[in-house]
């Protein structure tokens, strides 16, 4: 068995106690990185292959979503060690025997209303705060290099002034696992004003990003976007432009 280095990410109100869970994440020795959430069993999928055909999953039960190290993304059941489903191949997670740690986009969340509230934070725990009432959020997860030098990560994502809230409300951020830093981006878009009834979970290769954009109604949009990657002067740079017309 694999030992693993684990964390559990929390939001949290800094005007009020309550620790919200969000996810946990675990990294093991072999490179692959897994997500689980307490409302797993209530997670609609959405999915693009490596065809381009776009579908939609529903309850799978409660499970785990794990990126193997070969850059394999696929989920499941706790009790279903082959009954993985979602599974496309992608962009190089970890290969350990050759010391190759890649960089990849991991999942994007959509979660349901957060009610389960942890007494206690550990040591190890993540905890995004803000200033104010938490509100329905989406949330881009990037597995970047821990590399031997320091370096800043830099994330820039643009929507269309129609889908902008005002004032924009994104945040960003990053933490450590075993062999990589854990980027994050949280935003919200217009239209995006309910927590969903089920949560929504996207992954695809590693390359493309799905980002969730708010329509009217209650509806959803997908785009996939191309990111724009850069490094010079310690300081790592990933756009996620605009769907170019």
């Amino acid at each position: 068995m694999f030992s693993t280095n684990e964390r559990r990410l929390f939001v949290k109100n800094t005007h009020d106690e309550e620790l919200l869970r969000v996810c946990s994440l675990a990294q093991s020795t072999d490179g692959s990185i897994t997500f689980s959430w307490s409302d797993f069993s209530n997670t609609e999928w959405h999915l693009l292959d490596t065809h381009g055909r776009y579908q939609r999953e529903g309850n799978v039960g409660q499970g785990k979503f794990t990126i193997h190290g070969s850059g394999i993304a696929a989920f499941r059941k706790h009790d279903e060690k082959q009954g993985h489903k979602g599974r496309i191949k992608g962009n190089l997670l970890c290969k350990m025997e050759t010391s190759i740690v890649g960089m990849r986009h991991l999942i994007t969340l959509f979660p349901s209303k957060l009610n389960f509230v942890e007494p206690k934070a550990r040591k190890k725990d993540v905890i995004f705060q803000s200033t104010v009432d938490i509100k329905p959020m989406v949330m881009v997860f990037f597995a970047l290099p821990a590399l031997n030098q320091q370096y800043q990560a830099h994330f820039n994502l643009e929507f269309h002034a129609q889908d902008c809230t005002d004032p924009p409300d994104v945040s960003l951020g990053a933490f450590k696992l075993r062999q990589h830093h854990i980027g994050w981006i949280c935003y919200r878009t217009k239209n995006l004003d309910h927590w969903p009834a089920n949560v929504h979970a996207l992954h695809h290769d590693g390359f493309l990003v799905p980002i969730l954009i708010g329509r009217e109604e209650g509806e959803m949009k997908v785009e996939y976007r191309n990111p724009e990657i850069s490094f010079a002067n310690g300081k790592l740079l990933i756009s996620l432009p605009l769907l170019k017309s």
